[in-house]
């Protein structure tokens, strides 16, 4: 979610998302009989050839009340709390560090600093904004500022595992 919300572009947040929700969200209708029963027909054949469904399972009714009610974010959010205040910390921070320069942003480019990390640079006016992100189990070892991040804890040119770090440098 740091990489998200913390890049230039603009973030796009799915339903539930900022709540850590993990209910499916279903398609679902709500029209009459007729259009209804097409619509019922329409989603099988289209799903036919999914594996899933080649094996007996069937998608949800789009006409079923159940297909809507099941889609509630907050129906399966068990650590809704946890989630919405991490959302609300780091857009906070993208307020404080990134918007500021949204108007000049640049790419200034993105590396691999391993099987599962990248570091990627924008200028941001005067500034440049770096974020790296490890989503592997090892530290890896890069080019990064020298300076504190606004986000995270970085230790000299080591991006720890499971981690995304932000510097807004001048």
């Amino acid at each position: 979610m740091a990489l998200l919300l913390l890049s230039p572009q603009i973030p796009m947040v799915f339903m539930g998302e900022e709540w850590g929700s993990r209910a499916p969200f279903l398609f679902f209708t709500d029209h009459e009989p007729g259009l209804a029963q097409l619509v019922r027909e329409g989603r099988r054949r289209e799903f036919a050839a999914f594996a899933d469904m080649a094996h007996g399972r069937e998608i949800p009714d789009p006409n079923s009340p159940s297909s809507f009610m099941d889609s509630d974010p907050a129906r399966d959010a068990p650590r809704r709390a946890q989630w919405l205040s991490l959302y609300r910390h780091l857009l906070s921070l993208r307020k404080q560090f990134v918007i500021p320069g949204l108007a000049q942003a640049q790419t200034l480019g993105a590396w691999a600093a391993g099987d599962k990390a990248v570091v990627v640079r924008w200028r941001m006016g005067s500034q440049t904004l770096t974020l790296a992100s490890n989503l592997g189990h090892q530290a890896v070892t890069t080019d990064l500022p020298e300076d504190t991040p606004f986000h995270g804890k970085a230790s000299g040119k080591t991006l720890p595992a499971v981690t995304t770090l932000a510097w807004l440098t001048a």
